[in-house]
């Protein structure tokens, strides 16, 4: 993949700080670390292109004070 477009079910609620991470041959790495993002309905990232066996997002923290630490995500697209 070189590219992931991470959809937000929630514009109040969107991550405002995340990481995506991949798993290549038992050995996971960080290929995303955004701690400010303002972008309320899609956020797309241009990684190094790697090959992967999973993606996986965790969101630390969302722009919604009643639910700081979730957020509710649409969909994930990972793109070669």
């Amino acid at each position: 993949i070189s590219t992931v477009v991470v959809h937000f079910a929630d514009p109040a609620g969107y991550p405002v700080s995340f990481a995506g991470l991949v798993r290549m041959n038992g050995q996971e790495r960080q290929v995303i670390n955004e701690t400010d993002n303002h972008e309320s309905q899609v956020y797309r990232a241009k990684i190094e292109p790697v090959t992967i066996d999973s993606f996986r997002l965790t969101v630390r923290a969302s722009a919604n004070p009643a639910y700081p630490n979730a957020a509710q995500i649409s969909e994930i697209e990972l793109y070669p």
